[in-house]
Order: C-alpha cells, then sequence, then structure tokens
C-alpha cells in the first residue's frame, strides 16, 4: 500500500535521489505484494466455488441450484472484505501492511496524542488509500445487490470518488514521488523505512 513520501518540503532531513528512488521502489512493491494477496485469495476462492458447484452438479452433468450458485458466489464475494479486515488487523498490529512490513517500510503517525488515535489514523489512512477503493466497491455491489438503492448510491457515488482519489494519487506519485499524497495528508500519516 504505499504511496506516500518519506521527506515533505518541511521535514529536517529529505533523503537524496538515490534514496527516494529506492524508497520508491519499495512503495510500490509493497503495494503490488498486498494486491497479489487479495488475487491468490480470489484464486483460491474461485478455485473451492467451482469445485463445490462441479460437486454439487454430479461434475457438470446436472443444472446448479440457486442455493449451490448462492454459496459460490458468496465464497468469491467474501474474499475482498476479509483481505481489508487482515490489512487493517495487520495495521492496527504492527504498523503497516503485511507488504509494507516485507518491504521494510511502517506507517508513522504525526501530531499523535494516544495509541487509539494513532490506530484511528492508520484504519482513515486505510480507508482513503487507492487499496481501499475495493471495499468500497464491494460495498456499493453488496447494497446494490441487495436492492438497497437509498444506501447503493451514496456508496456508489464514494467508490467512484475513490478511483478518481487512486488516479489522483498515481498520477501524482509518478510525477513528483516525494510528494505526500491525498490519503496520507487527510489521514495525518505518511509511509517511512522501519
Amino acid at each position: 500500500m504505499g504511496f506516500a513520501a518519506t521527506g515533505d518540503a518541511g521535514s529536517p532531513a529529505a533523503p537524496d535521489v538515490g534514496a527516494r528512488a529506492s524508497i520508491r521502489r519499495r512503495r510500490a512493491m509493497a503495494f503490488a505484494r498486498d494486491l497479489s494477496r487479495l488475487l491468490l485469495m480470489l484464486l483460491a476462492a474461485t478455485i473451492v466455488a467451482l469445485g463445490w458447484l462441479l460437486a454439487r452438479t454430479a461434475w457438470g452433468r446436472d443444472d446448479a441450484l440457486d442455493g449451490d450458485t448462492a454459496v459460490a458466489f458468496a465464497l468469491i464475494g467474501a474474499m475482498p472484505p476479509v483481505w481489508l479486515a487482515q490489512l487493517a488487523l495487520s495495521l492496527a498490529r504492527d504498523g503497516a501492511t503485511p507488504g509494507q512490513r516485507g518491504g521494510g517500510l511502517r506507517i508513522e503517525v504525526r501530531r499523535v496524542e494516544d495509541a487509539r488515535s494513532a490506530a484511528m489514523r492508520r484504519a482513515a489512512r486505510l480507508a482513503l488509500h487507492p487499496a481501499g477503493v475495493v471495499g468500497w466497491l464491494w460495498l456499493a455491489g453488496a447494497t446494490w445487490v441487495a436492492a438497497l438503492p437509498v444506501v447503493a448510491w451514496p456508496l456508489t457515488l464514494f467508490a467512484a470518488g475513490g478511483m478518481l482519489a487512486s488516479l489522483v494519487t498515481g498520477l501524482l506519485w509518478l510525477a513528483r514521488p516525494s510528494a505526500l499524497p491525498p490519503h496520507d495528508r487527510l489521514a495525518g500519516t505518511r509511509l517511512v523505512s522501519a
């Protein structure tokens, strides 16, 4: 999850160009590692769901019953919130996602009074981060499936805003890698070497 700055313009010791490039690579790899965990979880759930459907339909000879199809879709659909919960628990426990921890990075909370507010700021960072868009899209999709348009429209708009913010974050990361991205600015955090 790593599109964050290690040194702002106002920090006492901004890293040199070589160090910034190294940290930039580590941030990108941390994000890729975290995202690959989701993709592997989805792949595993899809294999299990297909196995379930094949077993319940006599290896494809019969039509799948509605209940069996619902179980298969529920299994696959459960993976994004499980993945986000794993990220959130890792943030609360270690101050970094598994990908960030593997890259030697951690989230630093600026101007924090106590451990509880630090945990809240890390959670806010995840909710505003491009990886958090997965959760907002999942929530919007779930409310549309549940036929709750009053709730679904605001979540859909929020997810669309999150996707736009993710695009801005990505462009900012490419153009000015040392700039603090929007999710870190809003949450009062930054990604630093561990």
